[in-house]
């Protein structure tokens, strides 16, 4: 590392380039003694500092722990292909099924069937009719008809 970019020399290069920043008469440093910037709060602030990084640190372990519980859920490749066999498999299947034509004639045939009360109606008409031919050949053998 050149002596331009080693981190004793890293606040005079900040603090160099930036011309908006006044400096203390008397050297490069805050307190005007020619060396690094010095803060007299700087303890407190560092302080602050690590508190804030350690929360940040607790924020990326959480967010680790629910990435590998997303990760431990997801659909890998291999899933996905399983399932789209399966897809493929249920639409063969599928095909040889029924479709809406096929059900529609279906249903077509089963409302031209007669139903109960036509059955019944007939059955009646028959058996009215059956009882007037036995009749009428039952008067027609005492009669000598027959």
């Amino acid at each position: 590392m050149s002596k331009d970019h080693d981190l004793s020399n890293i606040f005079h290069l900040v603090y160099d380039n930036d011309k908006s920043k006044t400096k203390k008469s008397g050297g490069d440093g805050v307190d005007g003694s020619g060396g690094p910037p010095h803060d007299p709060d700087m303890d407190r602030r560092v302080g602050a500092l690590e508190t804030k990084v350690d929360g940040i640190k607790d924020t990326l372990s959480a967010i680790r722990e629910t990435l590998a519980e997303i990760k431990s859920s997801t659909a890998t490749k291999d899933d996905i292909a399983a399932i789209s066999a399966n897809i493929s498999e249920i639409k063969g299947e599928l095909t040889a099924k029924a479709t809406a034509a096929n059900v529609a004639e279906i249903k077509g045939r089963v409302d031209a069937l007669p139903t109960t009360a036509k059955i019944v109606t007939i059955g009646s008409g028959l058996t009215l009719f059956g009882g007037i031919l036995a009749a009428l050949y039952h008067a027609g053998v005492s009669h000598g008809l027959f």
